[in-house]
Order: C-alpha cells, then sequence, then structure tokens
C-alpha cells in the first residue's frame, strides 16, 4: 500500500458525520460534520467566510511596494516563460498552477522571455484554459493585432490614450482573461505605457470616500454597454457594481455588502437605464467620480466652477481622495518585446498611455536594435480565454493540491458571485 492511499484511508476514517433519520421511508442522510460547521450561517461564520474572498485595498500591498525584484515587476508577480515548458510535464502542470493562482490572487501577471511571435497567445490560452483554449472571437478573431492604424474603428488601434475599461462588457458573459503580448515597442515610440488598476478594490476606496447615495447610483443604475457597427449589432444592461447581499436576522447588508463586480467600459456604454428622473444628476456626479479613482491621468479635477451641480454630491476633497488613489494604486509599465501581460478582464481594468513616433532617425544604430523595420513598431498580438473555463482549470488544479479547510478559498473573480470551494 502506497504512503499516499494510506493517508487517504487515515484521513476518512476521522470523518465524521451526521446522521439525519428522516419520519418518511426515505433512506437516512449523513452530513460531514466538518462540512457543516464551515458553512454554518451565524454572524462570526459569514463574517469569516467574506473575509477569505473580498478585494480590498489591502489586497493592493505588492503595488504599493512597487519594488522591482527578481520576482515581480513594478509590484507584479513575473514569471519566466520556460516555467511552461519544462520537459518534466508534472513541472509544466506545476507552472501553470502558480500562474493561475498568481493570476486568480493578485489579478494580473507578467510573463518576460516568451518569443516575439505571434502564435504564442493561442498556445498559452490553451495552457490556461485546458482543454479549451482561446474564447469571444467573433468580432475581432481569436486573435487580434493592436496596431496603430489611420482608418481604425476603435480606439485601441489608435495612438491616443486609452483610459481604464474592460473589453467586450456588451457580452453577456464576457471574457475572464486578456492576455497581450508584446511583439514589438521599439525604442522610436514615446509613451504608449500599458496601466492596470483593480477595479474591486477601487470600488471598496469608493465606497469609503463617497456618500452612501453617490454609492447607491453605481449599483441600482443600470448601464448599457453596447457595441454597434457593421456585423455588430450588441447591448447589455448591467450596474456598474454589484454587491452579493448577505440576509440574515431578517436584514441584508445593504450598500455595505462584498462587492462581487464592476462593470465599466466608457468607449462602448450608452443612455443608462433610469428608475427615477431624480437619479439623472447624481449619476452623472457619481460617474465622473468613480472615473478619477480608475484613471491615473492630468485630468484636472477642480476646474469646474464651485457652482456646478457636481459639488452638491461630491465635494472637492472627496474628488482629491478618488484621484490620489488612483495615483498610488495604477500599475504601470511601457512592455518590451517578448513580454506577455495576463490579467483578470473581469477584475482588472486595463489602459494604455498615447504614445507617438520620435523625430526621424538619420543615423540607425543597428547594433542597438535601432533597425528600421522595429524602431518605430508598436504590435501587440491579444486574446481571450473564457472565464468559466480558465477557472475550472484552476479550480480542479486548486482542489489536487490543497485538502485543508482553506485550501478551496479564492478571491472573488469580479463575475459576480463568489465562489464556494
Amino acid at each position: 500500500m502506497s504512503e499516499q492511499s494510506s493517508k487517504e484511508e487515515e484521513e476518512e476514517e476521522e470523518r465524521l458525520l451526521v446522521k439525519i433519520t428522516w419520519n418518511n421511508t426515505q433512506p437516512p442522510s449523513y452530513y460531514d460534520l466538518k462540512w457543516l460547521s464551515k458553512w454554518r450561517y451565524d454572524d462570526r461564520a459569514i463574517a469569516k467566510r467574506r473575509s477569505k474572498t473580498e478585494i480590498t485595498t489591502s489586497s493592493l500591498q505588492r503595488i504599493i511596494d512597487y519594488d522591482d525584484d527578481n520576482d515581480s515587476i513594478g509590484g507584479m508577480l513575473r514569471f519566466d516563460y520556460d516555467i511552461l515548458h519544462n520537459n518534466n510535464n508534472n513541472n509544466q502542470e506545476e507552472g501553470v498552477y502558480q500562474l493561475l493562482d498568481a493570476l486568480f490572487t493578485n489579478g494580473a501577471i507578467l510573463i518576460t522571455n516568451a518569443p516575439t511571435n505571434p502564435t504564442i497567445v493561442p498556445h498559452i490560452a490553451s495552457l490556461l484554459s485546458y482543454p479549451s483554449s482561446l474564447s469571444h472571437g467573433a468580432l475581432y478573431g481569436d486573435t487580434f493585432n493592436v496596431i496603430s492604424s489611420p482608418d481604425a474603428h476603435n480606439i485601441a488601434y489608435t495612438s491616443f490614450p486609452l483610459r481604464a475599461h474592460q473589453d467586450l462588457a456588451y457580452y453577456e458573459s464576457f471574457p475572464g482573461l486578456q492576455i497581450l503580448h508584446c511583439l514589438q515597442n521599439g525604442n522610436g515610440i514615446q509613451g504608449g505605457e500599458s496601466l492596470l488598476i483593480d477595479a474591486l478594490a477601487a470600488a471598496y476606496a469608493f465606497r469609503a470616500i463617497v456618500e452612501e447615495d453617490v454609492f447607491r447610483v453605481l449599483v441600482q443604475t443600470e448601464c448599457t454597454f453596447v457595441k454597434q457597427r457593421e456585423g455588430a449589432s450588441m447591448t447589455y444592461n448591467r450596474p456598474h457594481v454589484v454587491l452579493k447581499q448577505h440576509h440574515h436576522h431578517g436584514h441584508d447588508d445593504g450598500l455595505n455588502g462584498e462587492i462581487v463586480a464592476v462593470n465599466w467600459s466608457p468607449p462602448f456604454e450608452g443612455p443608462p437605464v433610469f428608475s427615477s428622473s431624480s437619479d439623472v444628476e447624481l449619476y452623472y456626479a457619481a460617474y465622473h467620480a468613480f472615473q478619477l479613482i480608475l484613471n491615473n491621468d492630468n485630468y484636472d479635477y477642480i476646474t469646474m466652477d464651485d457652482s456646478s451641480s457636481l459639488y452638491k454630491y461630491i465635494s472637492k476633497e472627496q474628488l482629491r481622495l478618488c484621484k490620489d488613489y488612483a495615483k498610488q494604486y495604477t500599475w504601470e509599465r511601457k512592455l518590451q518585446p517578448g513580454e506577455m501581460l495576463i490579467f483578470n478582464n473581469r477584475r482588472m481594468l486595463h489602459g494604455r498611455r498615447g504614445f507617438q513616433h520620435a523625430a526621424k532617425k538619420t543615423n540607425i544604430d543597428k547594433s542597438n536594435d535601432d533597425c528600421e523595420t522595429g524602431y518605430y513598431e508598436r504590435h501587440f498580438k491579444g486574446g481571450y480565454t473564457c472565464m468559466d473555463d480558465t477557472l475550472n482549470r484552476y479550480r480542479t488544479m486548486k482542489r489536487d493540491r490543497h485538502n485543508d479547510d482553506d485550501g478551496g478559498a479564492i478571491c472573488n473573480v469580479g463575475h459576480g458571485t463568489t465562489l464556494v470551494p
């Protein structure tokens, strides 16, 4: 008998079961006592479960520290591409698990030293979502090329700044992971830094900064996310902030419920759905403040006249706090060729600094990789995975590695529900 099977049998023998005998002819039911204790519904147990899944500002200490070391860049965990290509299959599986665990714990990871060829994105997707692969390819293809184009129909394919947003929020179930692989980003490109901010943590901070009604209107008002162009006609209504309501002792948590989703994509938003005309002015004031907490840019938030209706709902000090938060918690990096930014599109908002081409060089130093073919080029390859498929891959791997009570706990991934281990 192997040591592993002996251990499993010992654990099986130690289980305590509660037997329930029914009053009818049904056979008795058996429930694991440890499981029943774990899922009890007293206030303390509910609070404990929430503490294991909720994304708060304290979840972002790594971004605050912002130290570069062997394991991180700008506070983001970094993995070498080779971790996924070990000749030993077991070691490769462990590498995939490490990536997924970091992704679903922190929201994003950076892979370095990847080959700069266009086949890498689908390959990575197949590892992270096995046996599935890429998803949501109807509009842009299974993979897409992020290249500035003069006739672009999407701001992402220009050189303009791109503020924090999620992709494809007009889908009923929009993408889980997004993979952005830098193929070219020459020294002749000025700007173009990639940006990330944790939307769940930002919403948690926003609730603490603003008045209750300001937060409420973002929870109760449904935004219309829309995609209208040749070959596409898609809309979906959902609120900007989604709360999980805990009902106990005849009461619920109201606006203090656990934040389980944030939906934000300004370039693809249509008319909001208001339940009352009295909320219109409040909504746009709240919208203005929320976009401040999500965007670390040079927008001057206090240039409006003091008589602006905005200040009926939000003070200049509250706006300053929102702006300071974005400055403190935004991750920023100009990706280098061979780097892959992978992030949870449901939890993390992404954006980009605007960029331009440097003045044309007359003397190209080819020894320093300043050749004409790449010096002025910026080219990313992108793709998506389905949240359900990728999360299933991660959860089954996690289950195989953890038998203790806390092993199955997973931080909220931003898709509107907490996860039962």
